[in-house]
């Protein structure tokens, strides 16, 4: 079969977004054709991606899986490009030489699909891109290393945590079916990178998958066992005192000035002082580099990871936080997030702050 150039750039843009995210694990691509639409997809283990592109030039059917340096070799070639599968190898010629790659064995799962909703994608993909940047790295508590998704009456909140900070986003919708997602940290990180517009499809089905279908592109994940997440989790705790009403502006400001005390090496940590009816924020690693925030209420003292806290104001989608004081943390408030930072050296175990 041919395929040209316009062809290879619809579809592979799509994969190669996929692919950049697994780079060090043993990755597949899948090259498909009846003909008249081409479809490549992705699949790493933790989710698999599809995308598909009606084709210029009627062909012959195609089917091969190969390792997914193909998303490289058919992104160099120019002009028209045939395809061929031949004595279980993929063969790739342009006018400038040919390519020849084995071919892999792959058996996709069956799957049994089940109607879940039809959303915006903004109600999927914004309170997602709110909390990714909480989800855990560390692969000793793996059940953290996901996003949690809650679909209900309210709508769609998602929930992220890497023991310094609890991330909470919020989309509200018309009523959708009762439903609760774990879904790994590296799948969530790729659909919102793929920004989908439009609508998006969602269907579960009894293996732990969930599929999502926008556009031109299909995406399944495996998710995570919901039994091993933390249940307090599952809860969204306001519980706290305010103490002050800050802009995203000024603490974006403050926090800016505060970056400017640390060097490399520094531990990063600033302090959130309330006193005299003023709260200030002040670099730890010098107390002579400070911003005042505010008037605020009561006493406080509390000493906390600076990059979470910055990670949190630019992922906020609020503009204004109500700032409330809890017992070993900090809640920043906002109308469509929350973010409860850990003061240093308290953790969280099992979805509360010990």
């Amino acid at each position: 079969m041919q395929i040209t150039k316009k062809d290879v750039q619809a579809v592979i843009g799509t994969v190669k977004k996929a692919v950049a995210h697994r780079a060090k694990d043993a990755q597949l691509v899948t090259l498909s054709s009846d003909g008249t639409t081409l479809t490549v997809s992705h699949a790493n283990g933790t989710y698999w991606l599809a995308s598909s592109t009606p084709l210029a030039v009627t062909g012959e059917p195609l089917a091969v899986t190969v390792d997914a340096d193909v998303v490289k070799v058919l992104s160099k070639m120019r002009g028209t490009i045939t395809l061929t599968v031949d004595a279980n190898k993929l063969i790739a010629q342009d006018t400038h030489g040919t390519t020849i790659i084995p071919a892999k064995s792959f058996v996709p799962q069956a799957h049994d699909w089940q109607t879940l909703a039809t959303v915006p994608a903004a109600a999927l993909i914004e309170p997602l891109a709110q909390v990714i940047f909480a989800a855990s790295t560390n692969q000793a508590v793996p059940a953290l290393a996901n996003v949690l998704m809650q679909f209900g009456s309210n709508g769609i909140r998602a929930t992220a945590t890497n023991g310094a900070v609890i991330a909470h986003a919020h989309y509200a919708s018309e009523r959708l079916p009762n439903a609760t997602l774990l879904i790994p940290a590296a799948g969530v990180q790729t659909l919102v990178d793929l920004a989908p517009s439009g609508e998006i499809h969602i269907y579960t089905d009894a293996t732990h998958t969930v599929r999502l279908i926008f556009g031109n592109t299909t995406m399944d994940l495996t998710l995570f066992d919901i039994k091993k997440y933390p249940p307090a989790l599952l809860v969204q705790d306001k519980q706290g005192v305010p103490i002050l009403n800050v802009s995203r502006k000024a603490l974006k400001t403050a926090l800016d000035r505060i970056a400017l005390a640390y060097g490399d090496g520094d531990a990063r940590t600033v302090r959130l002082v309330l006193a005299d009816g003023t709260a200030k924020l002040i670099a730890a690693a010098t107390s002579r580099v400070d911003y005042t925030l505010g008037a605020a209420q009561g006493e406080h003292d509390m000493l906390l990871h600076f990059d979470a806290f910055v990670a949190a104001v630019k992922a906020s989608p609020d503009e204004d936080f109500t700032l409330l004081a809890r017992e070993n943390g900090l809640i920043m408030l906002g109308a469509m997030a929350q973010y409860t930072l850990a003061t240093v050296r308290e953790v969280v175990k099992n979805g509360r702050f010990t």
